[in-house]
């Protein structure tokens, strides 16, 4: 639309003069002619009758013409009810014959309408019912449509819009549903605050319902149907649009047409008309165009596109739409009639065409060449010739056939063409190149693989038509079998891997990049090779694609891959069994790598990522750090090749420390240290266990007890010091012996058996014995004795410790002396005689052997009075006495003493000789 108003011209977005028909109509402000409206229009697609259109934009033209006018004749304002009379007035005159309707309501509940035109009848209502409040602007509209409609206008007014546009549908007075388009504008108070709107609806019943046709049409359409947006991105298609890219809907919608589905070799084409078109240049409105389309499935088809542009009332592009027919096969039709003529007038080959009875239809020059030099042609040349011709005539399908005429070799392919009655005979003159071949098949027979060239079609077709002899050897496979079908090949693949090398080979064909995989085949005697192959694509004419690439055999490499890898596995697991690792650190660069087994030895993940140059100061006990550097630049500065073994501790990521052991190897280049790897052992568990046979060591040698050692059958293996010292055999004399050396003879076999028991049952005993020494002496010993069993509970030892005890025992008997013998005489005292009564003994052992002697009872009471003079005597020398009562004291004890030792001779007489007489006191004097 433009607006000339004066010396002043304002156009909106997309106006052009000459891209559309012009409405034009005066602007008359208070009846001067103050300027005009221009409105521009462009045919609807697809539509027929373009009158009614025609007609509402007229209609619309002078609404908006009349309404404008009134803006400029009077102060902007709100419109209030009395005003609203008036203008009514004025605007029903302008619009009461249109087909469109003019309202204006208000912005409160319900929406109740100031004004109405009389247009309003012809959807069944009459003007005073809205007036009068009986009907309100809200009760018309659809109510499926007055959600969306309320929420649309309550978003305009709080923006700021002063006009806006709406579609949605009405409710006429018996019912009927009608589509209008209405065209609104904010009417709004001092404060800016939005109080009324006015507007003019019009009923595009028609025109939606033509959009549904249109659309039904699109959906159903033969042809491939597109609409896209500015941005190229696709808004709708339908089922052959679908068909034709192998997708669905859904998944095409969104996407970018040209990026995503126009062959490669036509997007920059694509995208040059596509900016013609969004620019509106002259010409690109509407039209056609041709290019190629790409399918999920990687067919190549050819599309005849037309298309116009869908504008915005304002003229600005909403969208493009396209209907496509697909002309692939009218192409290529044309392609090869095309390449059949140029191949009459210009090939250098011969190309001919021959009937199903043999007749040669039509031959172009280099043919009728080839005909001269057949009839000088050798017999079997001829007879030869014969057969081909034969062949063609009879062929159902294409082939290849090469023959020699004359010094010439040529390849001829059949291409039959049955429904027409005839077959084409395309031959080449392979001469140079049956020559060149022989050298690659000499120089492919020394490669340990097999040179080709691979072939696939649109429709899935594949073929090698060229392959060296190592195919044979690669996929089990002639060249001839697989020079028109690859089939073969694709059957030795091997099970996992076959639809992979199919998608890849897919996807090589879609993009046209290079196909480089590795895979394997498997043959029928079980035999399993790995290949690798590599090609580059090169697109053909007919929308095949070629690649000429190589494929060789990397079984060796594979398998030895695996085995390395596995034995790194195995490396890896050996190191964690061993708590070992290893490291290589480049000097020059400062890089170090550790291996899997050092990261754990060392409390790290093999997957974190560690700052080495912190971690390999920070690492190492500060003890042992200056040392440990030291070592270091000492091996470095030195000539030697080998890192000296050095043992040191570390500091593991939890702060605990482990003792390790490193050597390693140092790699030189011009006398310059430039590599140290090596290997890192955890000898913390060592050096304990050392700490601890140290101790034990120490303990043994030290000890002021006899230590032994035996093995399972007794025999010693080894003594301590303290052995030696106690039984005087030094340990050179005692090795291989058993503890027997050392026996006294005190004890008996059941002794030794108890002990033994003991051991074997308990695994300890421990008691007293008497052993001799090297010098004949007996001695007590306390002795302890234990077993040292195997995992298996198998005895492997005995270690026997010892004490001698001979003071201990002297110390005990001189004690004893003292506590139970009278220190004067000798004799039991009464301790020892009430511990042990003579009666208890006489009548326990006495009288069963001597019978009831007088001597025994005499005896008793010998003693008895002897210790109760002792016992008066000690009792007064508490006291003083006279020398004479001291005399009479001493007589007296003397008597007690003689008379206990007349009653202990005659005892020992009566022992000796039981028969004898009793003898008195003064027989044992005499």
């Amino acid at each position: 639309m433009r607006l000339s108003l004066g010396e002043l011209s304002a156009e909106t977005a997309g106006f052009r003069a000459d891209d559309g028909s012009l409405l034009s109509e005066a602007l008359r402000v208070d009846g001067a002619t103050r300027g005009r409206i221009d409105l521009l229009y462009r045919n609807i697609p697809g539509e027929d009758d373009q009158e009614p259109f025609v007609r509402t934009a007229r209609t619309i033209l002078h609404i908006v013409t009349q309404l404008l006018a009134l803006a400029l004749g009077a102060p902007r304002r709100g419109i209030d009810p009395e005003s609203t009379q008036i203008d009514g007035a004025t605007f029903r005159r302008l619009v009461d014959q249109s087909p469109a309707v003019a309202f204006v309501w208000s912005l409160t509940e319900g929406w109740p309408v100031a004004f109405v035109a009389d247009s309003v009848r012809q959807f069944g209502y009459q003007p005073h019912e809205f007036l009068d409040g009986s009907v309100q602007y809200a009760d018309i509209v659809h109510p499926d449509d007055l959600a969306r409609v309320t929420k649309e206008v309550q978003s305009y007014t709080a923006a700021g819009m002063e006009d806006f546009r709406q579609r949605y549908r009405i409710r006429t007075r018996d019912g009927r549903v009608r589509w209008v388009y209405d065209w609104t504008r904010v009417l709004r108070d001092a404060r800016g605050r939005a109080e009324q709107n006015q507007g003019i609806i019009l009923d595009i019943t028609d025109r939606v319902r033509s959009e549904e046709r249109a659309s039904r049409y699109v959906a159903t359409a033969g042809n491939a149907f597109i609409a896209l947006d500015r941005a190229g991105k696709v808004i709708a298609v339908n089922e052959k649009t679908c068909e034709l890219t192998g997708e669905t809907a859904d998944n095409l919608v969104g996407g970018d047409w040209i990026d995503e589905w126009v062959s490669e070799q036509g997007k920059a084409d694509a995208r040059e008309v596509m900016t013609r078109i969004l620019r509106q240049q002259p010409g690109w409105t509407a039209g056609t165009y041709d290019n190629v389309i790409v399918s999920r499935q990687g067919q190549r088809r050819h599309i005849h596109w037309n298309y116009a542009c869908d504008l915005t009332v304002e003229g600005a592009l909403d969208q493009v739409i396209a209907f496509g027919a697909d002309v692939t096969e009218l192409v290529e039709s044309k392609l090869a009639a095309e390449d059949m003529a140029r191949f009459q007038q210009e090939n250098p080959n011969p190309v001919l065409r021959i009937d199903q009875h043999g007749q040669v239809l039509n031959a172009n020059p280099a043919a009728r060449k080839l005909f001269e030099t057949l009839r000088t042609a050798s017999a079997e040349q001829q007879q030869r010739w014969a057969d081909l011709v034969t062949l063609s005539s009879k062929a159902q399908r294409s082939s290849r056939q090469v023959l020699a005429v004359g010094e010439q070799l040529f390849e001829f392919t059949i291409v039959p063409i049955p429904a027409q009655g005839y077959a084409n005979l395309y031959g080449q003159d392979i001469t140079e190149q049956a020559e060149l071949h022989q050298r690659i098949e000499k120089l492919a027979a020394h490669l340990p693989g097999v040179i080709c060239q691979y072939q696939q079609w649109p429709d899935g077709r594949a073929a090698f038509p060229y392959a060296s002899q190592g195919i044979k050897t690669v996929y089990g496979v002639e060249p001839s079998e697989v020079l028109d079908d690859a089939t073969p090949m694709f059957r030795v693949l091997h099970p996992e891997d076959r639809e992979r090398i199919k998608d890849s080979i897919l996807r090589s064909f879609r993009h046209l990049h290079t196909w480089h995989e590795r895979y394997r085949v498997q043959f029928q005697d079980g035999r399993t090779l790995w290949l690798e192959g590599k090609a580059s694509p090169e697109p053909q004419p007919d929308a095949s694609v070629l690649w000429h690439g190589y494929i060789h055999d990397i079984t060796a490499d594979v398998l030895a891959a695996q085995r390395l890898e596995e034995s790194q596995q195995k490396l890896l697991e050996a190191q964690y069994i061993a708590r070992m690792g290893d490291f290589d650190w480049e000097i020059a660069t400062g890089k170090v790598t550790w291996s899997d087994g050092l990261y754990r030895l060392l409390g790290y993940d093999p997957n974190e990522t560690i700052d080495f140059a912190k971690v390999q100061t920070s690492i190492h006990h500060p003890g042992d750090l200056q040392r440990i550097t030291q070592w270091l630049q000492d091996s470095i500065a030195s000539d030697a090749d080998k890192l000296a073994a050095n043992e040191y501790r570390l500091l593991r990521k939890d702060g605990s420390v482990i003792e390790v052991q490193t050597e390693g190897w140092i790699t030189r280049q011009d006398d310059e240290a430039t590599r140290i790897f090596g290997i890192c052992l955890d000898i913390t568990k060592r050096k304990r266990a050392e700490a601890q046979l140290q101790l034990a060591a120490s303990v043994f040698a030290h000890s002021r007890e006899g230590i032994l050692i035996t093995d399972a059958e007794k025999h010693i293996l080894q003594v301590n010091p303290g052995f030696s010292r106690i039984t005087g055999y030094p340990e050179s004399e005692v090795l291989g012996q058993t503890p027997a050396v050392l026996s006294s003879g005190r004890h008996d076999a059941a002794f030794y058996a108890r002990m033994w028991q003991s051991l074997h049952e308990a695994g300890f005993w421990k008691g007293e014995i008497w052993n001799r020494r090297q010098n004949g002496e007996v001695f007590p010993e306390m002795l302890s004795v234990s077993a040292v069993r195997d995992a298996n509970g198998a005895i492997q030892h005995y270690i026997g410790v010892f004490s001698d005890i001979s003071q201990i025992k002297a110390q005990e008997a001189k004690l004893d002396s003292i506590a139970n013998y009278d220190h004067l005489t000798g004799v039991p005292n009464r301790r020892l005689l009430t511990d042990c009564p003579f009666d208890q003994w006489y009548l326990g052992l006495g009288r069963d052997r001597f019978g009831d002697l007088e001597e025994f009872q005499s005896l008793g009471e010998s003693h008895a009075r002897l210790h109760r003079l002792v016992a008066e005597l000690a009792s007064r020398s508490q006291t003083p006495a006279s020398p004479a009562n001291a005399a009479f004291d001493h007589r007296q004890l003397e008597m007690a003493s003689e008379a206990l030792m007349a009653d202990l001779q005659r005892l020992m007489l009566r022992i000796q000789d039981p028969d004898a007489t009793g003898m008195g006191s003064e027989d044992h004097l005499d």
